[in-house]
């Protein structure tokens, strides 16, 4: 098996997607493929038996090793889809009640309010207050 037909044609994909996919993409798949080709070489010529345990064991190690790069991958971009507080979604408290009490009229006494009032400042022997003040 030559390994030159493998490497023309990676060579010819990476060209082509030169300007579509960032270099960073492009770099992972350069050295993922390096680190293919070894681990493949050290699987189809081992040196000693040793090795060729040694080799599987790698291999099924990095496969291990890409499955939980892809599961990572796959929840970064789940929570990049999220909304990020103060950026995409603004907290608000409650609603305000600009509007929604219209009509509503409150009659007041004022001299029974402040006496109300007044007397939150008395307390009795019980150490209580003992009047309050209510709307009328």
């Amino acid at each position: 098996m030559s390994i030159l037909m493998p490497v023309e044609q990676f060579l010819a994909a990476f060209e082509q997607l030169r300007d579509r996919v960032p270099i960073v993409c492009r770099a992972d798949w350069l050295v993922m493929a390096t680190r293919l080709v070894l681990l493949r070489s050290r699987l189809l010529f081992p040196e000693t038996p040793e090795a060729a345990v040694a080799a599987e064991q790698e291999a099924a190690t990095d496969l291990r090793r890409l499955d939980e790069l892809v599961a990572m991958r796959a929840a970064f971009a789940r929570l990049g889809d999220q909304p990020i507080l103060g950026e995409t979604v603004f907290a608000r408290g409650r609603p305000e009640s600009i509007g929604l009490l219209r009509g509503t009229e409150h009659e007041v006494d004022v001299i029974a309010f402040l006496w109300a009032s007044l007397s939150f400042f008395e307390d009795d022997a019980t150490g209580r207050q003992t009047s309050t003040w209510r709307e009328t």
